[in-house]
């Protein structure tokens, strides 16, 4: 294989590209550089297919060097032999046949396990004695949660994964387990946290559909209000401006000059108080 040795004549010559671009220029303002950058790239990196003689006589020229300091031929590594290729493919054959074999033997064998949290349950304990243990549903209904679950227990004692048959993986804790965490202060404190967040959850549920019944009440707008008044619309939109009139901006209206019928009559009241107008 055949390599050009620029770079290394370069560093020999303490040039760099470009200056080797700047170099090849003539005298004068307009004279035209004899070797182009994309040029001397090509060269340096060994993507050039061809090298022409007039570049090469231009680069010995400006490096002071002869085409041998520039060229080198390097004997390219021998491509495997057809019969090594064929000796590998099947090896790799040999080894695929026998992973194929092992799976399926592994599969017979009818073992399941989770190699991640759960202990390894041989087909004749398949049939677990459930009466001594509780599943995630029976905890939760003890006032469990899944983070509970996590900090305060760990890892179930069994389960049954996704290798056993087609059903989903079911945990299973022990019962003498989970009734000596529930007597311990750590469990109690979690228990009282957790009720007090549902409890302030459900208030807030609470809070927020009342909150929506209240938004589908009457809405007014300042033309209504200035004719039950005899006010201008302007008049209306300076109380809102100041605080007085409290307004609302439902969802997808453009304006948010809207104010709820059952506030209406404390603004009303205010009104003809502050001007002594009394009602029609």
């Amino acid at each position: 294989m055949i390599k050009l040795k620029l770079n290394e004549m370069l560093e020999k010559r303490g040039l760099t590209a470009y200056g080797l671009h700047v170099k090849s220029k003539g005298k004068g303002k307009k004279a035209k550089a004899r070797l182009h950058q994309s040029v001397i790239s090509k060269i340096r990196h060994n993507k050039s297919k061809a090298l022409q003689l007039d570049i090469l006589d231009v680069l010995c020229e400006l490096l002071d060097c002869q085409p041998a300091d520039l060229i080198v031929y390097e004997p390219t590594t021998r491509n495997a032999s057809t019969t090594q290729i064929v000796e590998r493919a099947t090896i790799q054959t040999a080894k695929h046949t026998q992973n194929v074999i092992t799976t399926q033997d592994a599969d017979t064998t009818q073992t399941a396990f989770d190699t991640e949290s759960c202990s390894i349950i041989q087909a004749s304990d398949i049939r677990l004695d459930t009466s001594k243990y509780y599943n995630k549903s029976a905890l939760k209904e003890r006032g469990w949660t899944p983070a509970m679950i996590r900090d305060l227990y760990g890892e179930p004692d069994y389960c049954y994964p996704k290798q056993c048959g087609n059903m989903r993986p079911k945990y299973y804790y022990l019962i003498s387990n989970v009734e000596a965490i529930e007597s311990t202060d750590a469990f109690k404190e979690r228990a009282t946290q957790t009720a007090k967040h549902t409890q302030n959850t459900n208030t807030t549920q609470s809070t927020n559909t009342t909150q929506s019944a209240s938004d589908n009440e009457k809405l007014l707008t300042t033309a209504d209000i200035a004719e039950r008044l005899g006010l201008s619309k302007k008049s209306v939109t300076d109380y809102i401006n100041k605080g007085i009139l409290s307004t609302i901006q439902p969802k997808g209206a453009r304006t948010p000059h809207f104010v709820k019928e059952s506030d209406y009559p404390a603004f009303e009241l205010y009104y003809r108080n502050l001007t002594g107008k009394s009602k029609p």
